[in-house]
């Protein structure tokens, strides 16, 4: 017969999940267990430099075709860290690599 009378006393901790990488794209003063989560901070740089030099007047135009595939190619990366999911983010990083570095596509 179980003993009903004794109480056992637990303690729940709760970790901030993130990236703890002070030289990431995303890193997160607040995460207090690495998420594996970080981004290269040149590739983010990239993205976001491609991103803002859109020219809305002129969605028509190669730079700026290549600006919108790189960010959508910097997003599935981004996605795919969340995900943890290896093959898909050593994949997407490659692809992001190369648009960055590419000065004629």
């Amino acid at each position: 017969m179980a003993d009903l009378k004794k109480i056992y006393a637990f303690q729940i901790s709760l970790n901030t999940p993130g990236c703890m990488d002070p030289n990431a794209g995303n890193y997160s003063a607040s995460a207090e267990v690495d998420d594996g989560s970080c981004t290269d901070i040149s590739l983010t740089l990239c993205a976001e430099n491609a991103i803002l030099g859109i020219d809305l007047g002129d969605c028509n135009n190669k730079e700026t075709e290549k600006a919108l595939k790189l960010y959508t190619v910097y997003r599935a990366y981004k996605e795919s860290l969340d995900g943890i999911n290896k093959t898909k983010t050593d994949m997407y990083k490659k692809k992001l690599i190369d648009l960055c570095n590419c000065k004629t596509c």
